[in-house]
């Protein structure tokens, strides 16, 4: 019995990234345009919006014993909401990663993730409603992202992940014990299996492998990426890909390929009853069934078949070229040998493809064949080995030649994004950046229907600037600064002795910070800033929290006595600490622990962010009063300034009632102080975005203490103002 379509279900705005099945009437899908939708079926399926994100959402997952669906995307964040829930609110927010959150997996009290920052995590969720989320093992190694991890036994702590760098790896814990490679290019997706594993890859294969990672067999059938698997309760492989196709395989052996009228199918997924859900690029959510009473009716299935037979089809794609020796129409006559063979004919001025029905046994029509991207010019640029619509340019650093983007129009701008920066070796952190440069570069030119707009304001008028969603930092790392501080403050200190050589390997520890810093480097110094902190003079004490500011972004993990430190540094009523002291802040936002520490809710941690703001506060009343230095000012007010422009910044990405909340409370308590007395423009600058960005998460009563911001720095002053008050003012 072949697949057929059950219903279409569409609500989305933009890409289904991501789908789970909750039961036979309920599915749960993710999405590009920022939300998560839950679908329940009585007659026919209805969707309601279950969260909207501030960001891309790509993975979700389900915990039945706790009623929790879990998500998430590009803020690095995983969400826990209840599908029963109207009130769009998570229930637990986890800063789980530094980057994109590509995938999530759930079996028996344990939840797996990872991510574009190169690791995976487990966590411990069976708790997760009374304790939180408890993180077990964080998974290292992989040289590029990881795009999959799967739990392959919760009780013996066994995984497998995959990753960009062309590896799949097992784990017992946070050990790797196997090495395989049976991809060559990018593996995209995992699948358990009961005997073994299979992959997914962008080499346009799937690999079955025994549990010790024996190759067994290699499915081929998809003619690009392949993106994810999935498996029927019958024990046939279903897989989805870039090549607009689901397919079906029992055994080795492709028995249906079912075409959407999309260029990237992004997820399958697989019901109870054994229906398929597939999420693409055309904004839908379809459901295929095998059950004649569950098919779509005669116009819905008439619908699809049309929508597939006008779609245009690159020739790059195809297996030939577009030629004078095509065959016509009577090509159509000659059966097929295999479900899903391809072939093109002539019919009259145009070139059809025609793809092979086993089940039906005949010629199907897929689309047409355009020989030019579908520009209908004749222009093609060749470039490494192809023909491409663009070729562009883009300048990544001064002084650097420029590095070449190919694009073709009717390629989805995501992929080539993706492989402009894996050719180039660049952060997978720039893909929305060059997906926005193409669409740009390209005019909006698209396939298949007008150009889709979306106003991520709904009833607001379009907001300029606001919300903005990166993180400042305080990063940068003068080594010789740092030594010559150390070397003058040592000479004073006698309780922990430090000489010349120390200061030479601190020297040559500091100079090897980088994002892949070996941990016993980190480690050294950290210890050694440690027992400045703790056993020199209050005025010594600054070298040490400079030292602390410089290392702790490149911690994966909290430091042992980090709080400790922080509270040290509170109590030495220095102007020079509070400043180090904020910078070492800041800096945290570069790490998912860092953010974990002023987002947590824990009842039993020692920190919670309104004590943690209102003695900041505090201490920074005392350092006006006691800073004789305009320069040593002005920096305090842009390091505390920066600090709540930061948490304005994660709570965009988190939506965090509670952390709004107490945000705005603390900022209250101190804005008014920070703006006039500590009279600094880019301070100002810095609040009154951090304000505007809380106002975007939430629509509450401007503070009184804006018209005074706005009496010093006002509408016709600096044109960056100017643009915050006419966003806020939207509002």
């Amino acid at each position: 019995m072949q697949f057929k379509l059950s219903a279409t279900l569409s609500a989305h705005e933009d890409d289904v990234r991501a789908a789970t099945a909750l039961s036979d009437t309920s599915i749960v899908s993710a999405s590009r345009d920022e939300t998560v939708r839950v679908w329940t079926k009585d007659s026919t399926w209805t969707s309601a919006l279950l969260y909207k994100s501030a960001s891309y959402i790509n993975s979700v997952a389900y915990i039945p014993e706790l009623s929790l669906v879990v998500f998430a995307g590009n803020d690095a964040t995983i969400w826990f909401v209840d599908p029963a829930s109207s009130d769009l609110e998570a229930l637990i927010t986890l800063p789980a990663h530094d980057m994109n959150v590509c995938a999530l997996h759930y079996v028996d009290g344990l939840l797996a993730s990872s991510s574009w920052d190169g690791t995976a995590k487990v966590w411990d969720v069976s708790q997760a409603l009374t304790t939180g989320p408890r993180l077990l093992h964080e998974l290292r190694g992989h040289e590029s992202a990881v795009w999959d991890i799967k739990i392959l036994n919760a009780a013996k702590r066994e995984y497998v992940t995959c990753s960009a760098d062309q590896t799949i790896r097992t784990w017992i814990g946070d050990r790797e014990v196997l090495r395989f490679s049976p991809h060559t290019d990018v593996v995209r997706s995992l699948l358990p299996l009961p005997f073994g594993i299979a992959s997914c890859s962008n080499d346009g294969t799937i690999a079955i492998l025994s549990s010790e990672g024996r190759l067994i067999t290699t499915l081929k059938g998809h003619t690009s990426f392949v993106y994810q698997l999935a498996l029927l309760p019958s024990g046939e492989l279903v897989s989805c890909g870039e090549d607009r196709t689901v397919r079906v395989w029992n055994d080795s052996e492709c028995v249906q390929v079912i075409t959407l009228p999309a260029i990237s199918i992004w997820t399958v997924a697989v019901q109870p009853n054994s229906d398929i859900i597939a999420g693409s690029s055309d904004n839908q959510l379809r459901v295929f069934t095998r059950d004649p009473s569950r098919y779509a009716d005669e116009a819905s299935l008439q619908g699809l078949a049309d929508e597939i037979k006008g779609l245009a089809i690159s020739e790059n794609t195809m297996q030939s070229n577009v030629g004078e020796d095509l065959p016509g129409l009577e090509a159509l006559q000659t059966p097929g040998t295999k479900e899903g063979q391809t072939i093109m004919v002539k019919n009259e001025l145009t070139v059809e493809a025609h793809q092979w029905s086993s089940s039906a046994q005949e010629w199907v029509k897929i689309g047409e064949v355009v020989g030019r991207g579908g520009t209908g010019s004749d222009k093609k640029v060749e470039y490494s080995g192809a023909k491409w619509d663009f070729l562009f340019d883009v300048d990544i650093e001064d002084g650097a030649p420029a590095l070449k983007l190919p694009y073709n129009i009717n390629e989805n701008p995501y992929i080539a994004a993706e492989r402009f920066l894996s050719m180039n070796e660049l952060p997978l952190s720039y893909s929305e950046q060059v997906v926005q440069f193409i669409l740009s570069n390209t005019k909006g030119i698209s396939i298949g229907g007008p150009e889709k707009t979306y106003d991520p304001y709904q009833d607001r008028n379009p907001l300029e600037l606001l919300p903005v969603k990166q993180h400042l930092y305080f990063d940068k790392v003068d080594v010789e600064t740092l030594s010559k501080g150390l070397a003058k403050f040592r000479e004073s200190e006698t309780e922990f002795a430090v000489s010349q050589a120390d200061i030479d390997t601190i020297k040559a520890s500091l100079s090897l910070l980088t994002a892949n810093v070996d941990e016993e480097v980190l480690v050294s110094v950290y210890e050694f800033a440690s027992k400045i902190i703790q056993s020199w003079s209050v005025d010594s004490k600054v070298i040490g929290f400079d030292l602390l500011r410089a290392i702790i972004p490149f911690h994966q993990r909290e430091p042992e006595n980090f709080k400790a430190l922080v509270t040290t540094g509170f109590l030495c009523d220095s102007p020079l600490i509070l400043l180090m002291l904020l910078r070492c802040f800041d800096n945290l936002f570069r790490t998912g622990w860092g953010k974990s520490f002023f987002t947590t809710e824990d009842p039993t941690s020692q920190f919670d962010v309104l004590e943690v703001l209102i003695t900041v506060n505090d201490e920074y009343s005392k350092a006006l009063l006691s800073a004789t230095k305009p320069a040593q000012l002005a920096q305090l007010s842009v390091a505390l300034a920066t600090l709540y422009y930061n948490l304005s910044v994660l709570c965009v990405w988190s939506g965090s009632a509670i952390l709004h909340t107490k945000l705005l409370a603390a900022l209250n308590h101190v804005a008014e102080e920070l703006i006039v007395r500590g009279d600094n423009e880019e301070a100002a600058y810095r609040v009154i975005v951090g304000l505007g960005n809380l106002l975007t998460v939430k629509r509450t009563a401007k503070p009184k203490w804006l018209s005074r911001i706005r009496e010093k720095y006002g509408v016709t002053g600096a044109s960056r103002f100017v643009i915050v008050w006419e966003d806020i003012e939207k509002i």
